[in-house]
C-alpha cells in the first residue's frame, strides 16, 4: 500500500479547560513535577516526599537538595557536590523513596510549618512560594 492509499486520521486539537489541563499536565510531568503549586495541607506535604521519593529512585540526589530543601538546610548542604551525595543523604532518601512517610505517619500542620513524624526526633517542612521544602531533618544534619 503506498502513501497515497492511506486514510489519514482527523488531527485532535487541545481546546477548551480540558485541553488546557491536559497540556498543562504534561508540561509539568516532562519538569518533573517540581513546577506545581502544593496545597498547604497534609496532602501538599505528603506530596513532597513522594516527590523526593521519585528523585531519588532516580538518583537525582542534588535536584533533592536544589528542589526540595529550605534555605537554611540548602545552605548547611552546601556544597551540594559534597553533601547531597554522601552516603548519609542517599540513605534518608532511599527511606523515602521506600514509603518511610505512610499513610499512617502523623503530619501536624501549624500555620506554614509541618511536623512530620516519622522518626525520631521528627523531621520539619515549611511552606514557601506556594511548596512545601524540607527545613529540619535530623537523620541528614546528624550524619546518620
Amino acid at each position: 500500500m503506498n502513501a497515497h492509499h492511506r486514510r489519514s486520521l482527523p488531527k485532535r486539537r487541545f481546546s477548551g479547560p480540558l485541553g488546557a489541563c491536559a497540556i498543562c499536565c504534561s508540561v509539568l510531568l516532562a519538569s518533573g513535577c517540581h513546577g506545581a503549586s502544593a496545597p498547604l495541607s497534609e496532602s501538599g506535604v505528603r506530596a513532597m516526599y513522594r516527590s523526593i521519593g521519585i528523585e531519588a529512585s532516580a538518583g537525582n540526589f542534588g535536584q533533592i537538595c536544589s528542589t526540595y530543601t529550605d534555605q537554611r538546610l540548602r545552605a548547611e548542604l552546601s556544597p551540594p557536590s559534597k553533601k547531597c551525595y554522601t552516603r548519609t543523604f542517599e540513605r534518608w532518601a532511599e527511606k523515602v523513596r521506600l514509603s518511610k512517610v505512610t499513610p499512617a505517619t502523623a503530619i501536624i500542620i501549624a500555620g506554614r510549618e509541618a511536623t512530620v513524624y516519622d522518626g525520631r526526633p521528627p523531621e520539619q517542612a515549611v511552606y514557601v512560594d506556594g511548596e512545601w521544602r524540607l527545613a529540619i531533618a535530623p537523620e541528614i544534619e546528624s550524619g546518620g
